[in-house]
């Protein structure tokens, strides 16, 4: 990760304690021994009044507050005032968080490397698939950390065998809240062997404020750049591997359409869940994956990513790196980078 050349004069980043979990001997995050795990805090605040808290449980995006077109500021993401809210997994099953190893859905848990089988945990469908890293994946661990420059670094090692994933995996990710409103978020993975690695992030946005409710999500206005979605059965969330066009579909959102006119027309009623396929047009980069408005506040989210499908699920917006091959061998890097922007809108013109 390159921090030359960055101006911090417009940025400030405050360095706090969130709260202090207990852990075992073997490196399990329990109540259960008599050592402390300290969780810390990083405000990141710039000079357009956008501050950004993240904290090391899990690499998460706790709040992101940005002004309204009034200049009034409010909290545009899920989170929990507490580390009591963010440890249970009842009530944050991964919001906000890091999703890995491998963000979405295995089939049965199961995967073949170099023609050996691996068994992983199943934590979704009542038991059958394995979901975003699993039980205890990346979400639920604390992260190393630091402050470098305008940015703050976090970092964790994974060991060979966890949630049933061959080889140990060092994941940095680099979290920047830049002078034009953005947050970038940097995402670096490498492996001591032959292993599945397919980071995202897990916040989910009502850009009228978090706690404005579901009323005002379903007045948002929503727009991405897919042509084409991986079909699945709405009573298995496991794609079947056929690609469908968009067009004349509730999956058609390539002119900006109001949430809430489509949410219920989704089999079986229930909103969206699913994996959109990023217009691709031979470029490569991060190129602009979605954008999100809401009227009444002005404000105005657009999301870039350099990966090539978009799960759009009905709680936020969250980007993964679903067709290239996942494996990643060692000596390589895994790659993700990943940006939220955001403006305001003084009128309605979409």
């Amino acid at each position: 990760m390159d921090f030359h050349g960055c101006s911090c004069k417009n940025v400030t980043i405050t360095e706090g304690i969130f709260g202090e979990i207990w852990i075992d001997n073997d490196g399990d995050q329990m109540f259960i021994d008599s050592i402390p795990k300290i969780v810390k805090s990083y405000t990141i605040t710039n000079a357009n009044r956008m501050e950004v808290i993240v904290i090391t449980w899990g690499a998460t995006i706790m709040s992101l507050k940005c002004p309204d077109k009034y200049g009034h500021s409010a909290d545009v993401v899920l989170g929990f005032d507490d580390l009591k809210g963010y440890m249970n997994p009842l009530t944050n099953p991964f919001i906000g968080c890091i999703l890995g190893r491998c963000a979405n859905r295995i089939k049965d848990g199961h995967i073949t490397i170099r023609g050996r089988e691996y068994q992983l945990t199943k934590n979704d469908f009542n038991g059958k698939h394995h979901l975003h890293g699993g039980v205890n994946g990346f979400g639920r661990k604390v992260w190393d950390s630091y402050i470098a420059g305008c940015s703050v670094v976090m970092s964790y090692l994974s060991p060979d065998g966890e949630e049933g994933y061959p080889g140990a995996v060092l994941t940095t990710i680099r979290f920047k809240l830049t002078m034009d409103n953005k947050l970038d978020i940097c995402m670096r993975a490498t492996t001591s062997k032959p292993t599945i690695v397919n980071l995202s992030h897990g916040s989910m946005f009502n850009l009228a404020g978090h706690d404005a409710g579901e009323t005002e999500l379903k007045k948002h206005k929503i727009l991405f750049n897919c042509d084409r979605w991986t079909f699945a059965d709405y009573t298995d969330p496991i794609p079947t591997g056929a690609i469908h066009g968009v067009g004349g579909t509730v999956m058609d959102f390539r002119i900006p359409r109001i949430l809430g006119e489509y949410m219920e027309k989704v089999p079986p009623g229930e909103g969206y869940d699913h994996n959109l396929c990023v217009t691709k047009n031979g470029q490569s980069g991060s190129l602009f994956v979605a954008k999100a408005w809401h009227a009444k506040s002005g404000r105005v989210l657009e999301i870039y990513s350099d990966q090539r499908g978009a799960h759009f699920y009905t709680g936020g917006q969250e980007i993964y790196s679903h067709f290239p091959c996942c494996i990643l061998y060692p000596g390589q890097v895994y790659c993700h980078d990943l940006t939220y922007k955001f403006e305001v809108q003084l009128a309605n013109f979409m």
